[in-house]
């Protein structure tokens, strides 16, 4: 299946890569890094099945078709408003 996943550097995110990778999926991870974390992927860029897209999921998503689509992106514009902006 070809799956991509929003936020796919974040803590649930990279795990979630893993896991659909390790089950044979080909993956793309799209992520802004403003929140996630490079060293939570770095690994899997030899993976043949694995792609990374660096980009911000809200302004443009990936032209590709995909079987299944996980959205994990955080939205740090709606967290800032809410005053928990520490939390990011």
């Amino acid at each position: 299946m070809k799956i991509l996943v929003a936020g796919g550097a974040g803590l649930i995110g990279s795990h979630l890569t893993e896991l659909l990778l390790n089950q044979g999926h080909q993956v793309d991870v799209v992520d802004n890094f403003v929140t996630g974390r490079k060293e939570n992927i770095n690994h899997l860029h030899d993976n043949k099945n694995f792609s990374l897209i660096e980009m911000d999921i809200v302004k443009s998503v990936p032209q590709n078709k995909y079987d299944r689509i996980y959205n994990l992106a955080f939205r740090l514009r709606k967290w800032k408003g809410l005053g928990l902006a520490e939390l990011a």
